[in-house]
């Protein structure tokens, strides 16, 4: 299933979703979308999303084009917020006999939030691998395995490092995005999705779908939330739920 939602000047527009069953469709379905909602040839296009290829794969194929892509913010700061969580008790364990590794970890650590708010991710993917050899070479000394939790905490500090890298082309400087009001989250798009999906296609509703069933529930709970389903019910039928005439009662 392909889900999201489209912005337009600035103002969340339609949401999409929809369930490819052949070669091709998905392609249509969204080129179909940037369409209704105002996409030509000359439109830019900016894919705002998690680091997976298959959105941006999609929408290259739709416009036949390269679309700009940004990283969204949302998934670094979660990836972040497990390490700040932790530092503090890593920088703890590290007082006995490094002190200067512990005192590293409590007061650059929280810079690299700031590094990469801002932009500087060079810098902070440095202090990352920094306070990641650090850590392991200071517990080495002080005559400690690393015990779980300090494992944890260099795997969540590697894989944040990873994922920056691997990204590296879709980063963007988050802080100027936001002060000129450009969007930065795709957590509006995703909760919405996650409403069309689960309201009627969560865990705990007894029902089992056809593909072709599900796809067609997709666009209905689409219509609805985009509030075009009436519009779109009176191409076929012209006077759906138009509004009656008054009728006089008798007084009673």
């Amino acid at each position: 299933m392909t889900a999201g939602r489209i912005e337009r000047d600035g103002i969340l527009a339609g949401r999409f979703a929809w369930i490819a069953r052949w070669p091709g469709e998905a392609e249509q379905f969204m080129k179909a979308a940037l369409q209704a909602n105002g996409w030509t040839t000359q439109t830019d296009v900016v894919v705002l999303a998690d680091g997976a290829d298959g959105l941006k794969n999609l929408i290259r194929a739709a416009i036949n084009s390269e679309p700009c892509s940004i990283l969204d913010w949302f998934h670094i700061s979660m990836r972040l917020r497990p390490i700040e969580q932790m530092a503090p008790k890593v920088a703890v364990a590290l007082d006995d006999g490094e002190q200067s590794m512990a005192a590293f970890v409590r007061q650059r650590l929280p810079n690299v939030r700031h590094q990469m708010w801002n932009g500087q991710f060079r810098s902070a993917i440095e202090r990352m691998k920094t306070i990641y050899q650090g850590t392991c070479e200071a517990a080495t000394r002080i005559g400690q395995a690393p015990g779980e939790h300090m494992q944890r905490f260099r795997k969540h500090l590697r894989d944040l490092r990873d994922y920056a890298v691997n990204n590296q082309t879709s980063l963007t400087n988050y802080a100027h995005a936001y002060r000129n009001g450009l969007r930065i989250s795709s957590a509006p798009a995703e909760s919405g999705m996650s409403h069309v999906v689960n309201q009627r296609m969560g865990k705990r509703q007894p029902m089992c779908w056809t593909a072709e069933g599900a796809h067609l529930l997709l666009q209905v709970r689409c219509a609805v939330l985009d509030g075009t389903l009436d519009a779109l019910f009176r191409e076929q039928y012209p006077r759906f739920r138009l509004a009656s005439a008054a009728v006089e009662l008798p007084g009673l």
